[in-house]
């Protein structure tokens, strides 16, 4: 039986035992190639070395499709920005594996699976890793990859594929991630990924009719039915949830009274003081400095506080107070030099401020602090593909 035959008979299995793999391994297009090691996907095309194939078990090779499947319908193949390929593989890889062991299906051996990364996503744990990407020489097993072999071929004598030379190698050995080709005359990569979106939607739920609905499947299922928030919206109760409530056992709730039910009543919200930081290295325009600033103002009007407002690029540049009276916030934007996060987090330290929450506008490009200081922060960025090592991201548009 050829490598063709057995990659069409994994799925029709695929197709019969775990419908919700099975019915999205058919939007990749098989293509054998002798010049990657392993396998790989850009959301498009399923690229495979038939010597890979040939030295898996079946269960195994199931597994190994579904591990690309994954990798598509989690969106891997359009968020990984400029960061390195290699280690967003190492990521992306850590970040699905747990749900195809979850799901019963076996992965080649040395598959990267850890539990300290279960449940986070390939952005948070491309952030958590070291720059080597966290695979070299160790790869962290924990039963993912169970009866099956790690072979990576020998039939590459015309050299590696486009495909390798955008990603360098498959460091989890079960097939990699490449991103999505925006080619002209054909569907470009924004279509592609919300053709996956929707078909993955179908997918969890014809899964689901039949009780046959993995883990990530209604993961991604209540992710991609969930209702998109405005940023600001977001914001506002973030903001709300640092307030300190203060509550009166003189005044009874009257929502609960009606009920025979005696609850204190809340008397008011108070917010001990907040930092506001503005990144002025010069990635933020005019237009998104008013909407924010405009933002941030009306959510603290509605509390007693006082908010430090710092801009900083590398260094911090200038530094005001707002009382909720002094609303709306103004932003002198002096600076223009690189990124840098620390400044304004030793600024708060060294001025012994114990902050309810930190507010950050920035594209988060810049050097982060150590650890998380301790205090509820929140990064409104301009990129919507950025990420934090700590607190909450909300991006901006």
């Amino acid at each position: 039986m050829t490598a063709q035959e057995r990659m069409t008979r994994a799925r029709a299995a695929l197709i019969l035992d775990h419908p919700f793999f099975g019915a999205l391994s058919l939007r990749l297009r098989l293509v054998p190639d002798n010049g990657i090691e392993t396998a790989r996907t850009d959301g498009k095309v399923s690229r495979y070395n038939p010597q890979f194939v040939d030295g898996l078990s079946d269960p195994v090779l199931r597994g190994a499709i579904a591990h690309e499947v994954l990798h598509c319908a989690a969106g891997h193949c359009w968020r990984r920005g400029d960061r390195d390929a290699r280690k967003w593989n190492v990521a992306a890889d850590y970040a699905i594996n747990p749900y195809v062991a979850d799901a019963g299906l076996p992965l080649p051996e040395g598959a990267l699976s850890a539990d300290l990364y279960r449940g986070k996503s390939a952005e948070d744990i491309y952030a958590a890793l070291p720059d080597s990407g966290g695979a070299d020489g160790q790869q962290q097993g924990n039963g993912a990859g169970q009866g099956g072999q790690n072979q990576t071929g020998q039939g590459a004598d015309n050299g590696q594929s486009s495909s390798d030379s955008q990603s360098g190698n498959d460091p989890g050995g079960c097939g990699a991630v490449d991103d999505c080709p925006d080619d002209d005359g054909n569907e470009g990569s924004e279509a592609t990924e919300a053709q996956w979106r929707i078909s993955t939607v179908q997918a969890a739920q014809a899964s689901k009719m039949m009780g046959n609905l993995p883990g990530i499947g209604a993961r991604l299922l209540a992710e991609y039915t969930r209702p998109v928030l405005d940023w600001r919206t977001l914001l506002a109760d973030f903001v709300t949830r640092t307030a300190r409530n203060d509550y009166d056992w003189q005044r009874p709730s009257a929502r609960y009274l009606s009920r025979g039910i005696i609850l204190p009543g809340l008397r008011s919200n108070e917010l001990p003081d907040v930092v506001v930081v503005v990144d002025t290295s010069g990635s933020i325009d005019d237009q998104t400095l008013s909407a924010f600033t405009g933002a941030v103002s009306d959510v603290l009007a509605a509390y007693p506080t006082t908010a430090h407002v710092l801009a900083v690029d590398a260094d911090v540049q200038s530094v005001a107070q707002y009382r909720s009276e002094d609303l709306p916030i103004h932003v002198d934007c002096q600076g223009g030099g690189g990124t840098d996060f620390r400044p304004a987090f030793r600024w708060v330290a060294e001025n012994g401020i114990e902050p309810a929450a930190l507010i950050y506008l920035t594209d988060l490009d810049g050097m982060f602090p150590d650890s998380d200081p301790g205090y509820p922060v929140l990064w409104v960025s301009t990129d919507p593909t950025g990420v934090a090592p700590f607190g909450d991201v909300v991006p901006i548009g």
